[in-house]
């Protein structure tokens, strides 16, 4: 897992890549992020391509009993959510971002990875909340960026994302000059500037 610091240094280099020009990205962004990211495990390699999330809830314990005064009561305890995420021991957490370094056997032979970026809070269709990173033997290649179609199903909810190009790298400037992220650095605390 990254250090404290890394994790700032991740968190910055993120919110340059999604937050910066509307259709490039600095090349040397994508490349750090993916220096500074652990690789993903051999086993995992191995894993069946099939990730599940499920998440909902339950009603909560119904309790009667006779009240002093009142007579027969009877009481509906609070919903019970629950959630669960195969994705969640290989992810990594920067500030507002989720991250995930991933390679499949067949891609990583290929000399292909990925880093999965999602937005912790909000709605991953939306623009800038979710994207992926894709790497070519270890250079950048492009950003792709998700947009979610729901379709109900009574209390459930099949959705299909689809990956749609979005940004591509370009070396040197790629965002507004004068753009500067501050980063902890050294044991002291002290800052040091980033500039972009």
């Amino acid at each position: 897992m990254p250090s404290l610091d890394n994790r700032f240094l991740l968190a910055a280099v993120v919110d340059r890549i999604i937050y910066g020009q509307e259709d490039t990205f600095r090349h040397e962004d994508a490349a750090e992020l993916l220096r500074q990211m652990p690789a993903p495990s051999p086993w995992r390699q191995l894993r069946l391509p099939i990730d599940l999330k499920v998440e909902g809830s339950m009603p909560g314990s119904r309790m009667s009993g006779s009240a002093a005064g009142l007579g027969d009561v009877s009481v509906q305890g609070d919903r019970r959510s629950f959630a669960y995420d195969s994705q969640a021991g290989r992810t990594v957490r920067v500030g507002q971002w989720k991250l995930r370094h991933s390679a499949g056997f067949w891609e990583a032979l290929r000399g292909k990875a990925t880093i999965a970026i999602v937005q912790a809070m909000g709605e991953a269709a939306k623009e800038g909340r979710a994207a992926v990173m894709v790497y070519q033997h270890g250079e950048p290649v492009e950003l792709l960026g998700f947009r979610e179609k729901r379709n109900a199903l009574g209390q459930f909810a099949i959705i299909v994302s689809k990956a749609l190009p979005w940004k591509t790298p370009v070396e040197g400037e790629a965002i507004e000059p004068g753009y500067e992220v501050e980063a902890p650095r050294g044991k002291d605390g002290g800052m040091s500037r980033l500039a972009a």
